[in-house]
């Protein structure tokens, strides 16, 4: 991976949690999903499954029931 790749994932992840805040700070996984999805196909070209990966290894994003 190279750095401007990581940065660009780096500013992904903020505009998630910038969401997760907006939204009392509980998102439902196909919301978050679909946020990441959006800013990779039209702003950044990030990987969506490592993105989630690192707010969960984080603790940003706690996976609880109901999918949320």
């Amino acid at each position: 991976m190279t750095a401007e790749y990581l940065k660009h994932t780096l500013e992904a992840e903020k505009i998630l949690y910038h969401f997760f805040i907006a939204e009392g700070g509980v998102l439902r996984y196909p919301k978050a999903k679909g946020i990441l999805q959006y800013l990779s196909e039209h702003k950044y070209g990030v990987n969506v499954t490592y993105a989630l990966y690192n707010l969960v290894k984080w603790g940003i994003i706690i996976p609880i029931d109901d999918n949320q």
